[in-house]
């Protein structure tokens, strides 16, 4: 623990201090430069006032959706690699009961499943280009059936670069497509990232 004034840590520009001396409440602990509050203090304060706490933040974040916006950019930014590890282990934790899910939804809904799958199928055929190979094509299929057989993995053929990419479209062709396990076509959604 570093031992500093609040002069000192202002004249730092150091967000916090620490006195190593207790608060009036017995605290000893960081405090805030710029008003000298206590953050064991406010934590407590928080804990027993979470209800008035929550209706500010909500209230807050209302009146401020850029800012919302801009820190949770700014959080999945510098947090990317824990976000990815953390989606995965949920879906993988999740799978069975969210496949199941999507499973009566789709029983409920078909007028809205139906849509998407022809809606995709539009999608396809608008990228498939008169050139492309359709027998190499099955090919990718049925290797990502056999693969799936095979090893007890879900396989399935994903594009490359996607037909539906943020910033880049691919085209419906052998040459643009790859058979890989389908927790990695999960994860891969419609990003196409240039190595």
């Amino acid at each position: 623990m570093l031992v500093l004034s609040r002069k000192e840590a202002m004249s730092i520009n150091a967000p916090f201090y620490n006195t190593g001396k207790p608060c009036k409440n017995g605290h000893v602990s960081d405090r805030y430069t710029s008003s000298g509050h206590c953050l064991s203090c406010k934590a407590d304060w928080e804990s027993k006032n979470h209800e008035k706490v929550d209706s500010y933040k909500q209230s807050w974040a209302q009146r401020n959706p850029e800012a919302v916006r801009e820190s949770v950019s700014t959080y999945y930014r510098r947090n990317t690699d824990e976000r990815r590890a953390y989606s995965a282990q949920h879906y993988l934790q999740n799978r069975e009961d969210r496949l199941a899910k999507q499973k009566v939804y789709r029983q409920e809904n078909p007028e809205i499943y139906t849509a998407a799958k022809q809606r995709r199928r539009a999608i396809e055929l608008r990228a498939l280009p008169a050139w492309a190979n359709h027998d190499l094509i099955k090919e990718k299929f049925a290797l990502a059936q056999q693969l799936s057989a095979e090893t007890g993995i879900p396989h399935e053929v994903d594009h490359i670069i996607p037909l539906r990419g943020r910033n880049v479209c691919g085209l419906h062709r052998e040459d643009n497509l790859q058979v890989i396990p389908a927790s990695e076509n999960r994860k891969k959604n419609n990003k196409f990232e240039v190595n």
